[in-house]
């Protein structure tokens, strides 16, 4: 799994108030689904250990309608990129260099990180990270396979 955040998550990311954080996941053709069971269990046991919806999260695509993961899952989505504005927005995407969806991804993921949002790509979803022009000159962090 291939993991790049926008300069890592830097403090308490629990310190909004008494607001739940959000987190989007913006799931592209072909994504492993490993990779978002894996983003999203910590979630889940956050929230349980909390006793409260300490996180919130939606799944996304570039349409609102249904992705199919590497598996063969379709996975019913909650709406399309351009609705979200998450303050954690992670792309998913097959492994590899893939195109597909790239302008709407790219300037979905360029508008989040000009809000000051953090955002990632995991797996092929870094690819959309570099696309979207917002990782010159950073530090990123990345699986050897990337």
């Amino acid at each position: 799994m291939n993991i790049s955040v926008h300069e890592g998550l830097r403090g308490d990311l629990f310190s909004k108030q008494g607001e739940a954080v959000s987190v989007e996941f913006v799931l592209l053709e072909g994504f492993p689904a490993l990779a978002l069971t894996a983003a999203m269990e910590p979630l889940v046991k956050t929230n349980q250990s909390r006793n409260a919806s300490t996180v919130r999260w939606r799944l996304l695509s570039t349409n609102g309608g249904p992705v199919t993961s590497q598996e063969g899952w379709v996975i019913t989505l909650a709406g399309t990129v351009c609705a979200g504005n998450a303050d954690i927005s992670l792309v998913l995407g097959e492994e590899g260099d893939t195109a597909a969806d790239t302008r709407l991804v790219s300037s979905h993921i360029r508008r989040l990180w000009r809000l000051g949002k953090t955002v990632g790509g995991m797996c092929g979803g870094l690819q959309a990270l570099a696309r979207a022009g917002i990782l010159g000159g950073r530090s990123v962090s990345l699986h050897w396979q990337a």
